[in-house]
This record gives structure tokens, sequence and C-alpha cells, in this order.
């Protein structure tokens, strides 16, 4: 006969494991401007808002990202991106990012260098209503609803200073994009 600490043991290892197994299948991606989905972007770009993935279909869904992660051109811009994505080593979180196409992650400090927060988030909740969460970050210790988070991105948003990205560019002997001020002049 097993210790009762043993069974208690056992008991969790087998509970623990079931509900860890992916229980939803969320791909391809054909949400929100899957149209101008993008590759092989960065994965090491930081966090602009997060999801708490707190119930199992989201924890699911936290796990997908982690092997296929979501970018998205920003509507009208050729290096502008949304992304949701999550960490291995940072279980019970997806992250929504800002990416500029043409800096590292390092190169780009919140402000004058990525897309607009506000339109990030209306991106990712669009995502999150499509595949049928039912998600309000109010219940998760945001204190705001979507539109109020909208909103709040939206004032802190900065428009990109493109001149400031083709001189970084070309500080660090990249070549700037032929199409970089037609698109932004």
């Amino acid at each position: 006969m097993l210790p009762p600490i043993v069974v208690v043991w056992l008991s969790l290892e087998l509970f623990m494991r079931a509900s860890a197994a992916p229980t939803v299948e969320f791909g391809p991606y054909d949400g929100p401007l899957a149209e101008r989905r993008v590759h092989a972007v960065s994965p090491d770009h930081g966090t602009s808002f997060e999801i708490m993935s707190d119930t199992p279909r989201l924890r699911a869904f936290e796990r997908w990202l982690r092997t296929e992660p979501i970018y998205v051109r920003v509507p009208g811009e050729k290096y502008l991106a949304f992304g949701l994505k999550a960490w291995a080593d940072e279980p019970g979180h997806i992250g929504v990012v800002t990416v500029n196409l043409l800096l590292t992650p390092s190169e780009q400090p919140l402000g004058p260098w990525l897309p607009d927060g506000g339109e990030m988030l209306e991106w990712a909740f669009a995502v999150m209503d499509h595949y049928g969460f039912n998600y309000a970050p109010e219940k998760q210790f945001m204190r705001k609803t979507r539109r109020e988070l909208i909103d709040w991105y939206h004032s802190d948003s900065e428009p990109v200073d493109w001149h400031a990205v083709a001189e970084r560019l070309r500080a660090t002997g990249r070549p700037v994009p032929d199409d970089l001020f037609a698109d932004h002049p």
C-alpha cells in the first residue's frame, strides 16, 4: 500500500497532465487581418499588453501561440505589425505586441517607433472574439473595459517617426527602403 502523500502526489500529477493537454485546435489562423499575416518576426519583442490565460481554453490558446505566434501587418502599412505570442518560460500570459519590422526589438522603445497601441488592442480583442473567448479585461485586474483600454492606449500613442527610423537604419549600416518616404512623406 502506498503512503497517503504518494497517492495525493500521483493524483495531482495525473490531474495536472490531463488539464494541460490541448483540447482546442486554433490554426491555421484565419481571423482578423489574416490576409496580412507575416512570419519570421523576432520573438524577442516586448509586451505592450498582457492577457492572463485564466481558463482552460485560454491556456490551450496560449500553448498554441508558443509555437504559432500571430503577426499581421497594420492596415495601410508595410513595416508595422501587431502580434499575439506566448512564452514557454512565462506560462499563464499571452502577449499583445506592436512591432516595427525594420528595427530590431532593442531598437524599439515605446514611443515613435511603434504602431498605435489603441489599434493594436482593437485587433487583439477582435482576435479574441474570433476564437470565441468572452474576454473582459476588467475581470483580469485591469480595472478598465475594452473601450477604456483602447481609448487609453490611443491617447498614449505617438505617430511613427519615419525619419528617426531611417536614421537608425543608416546608423547601423542597413539600407533604408526606397519606398519608406513615398509611403510616409
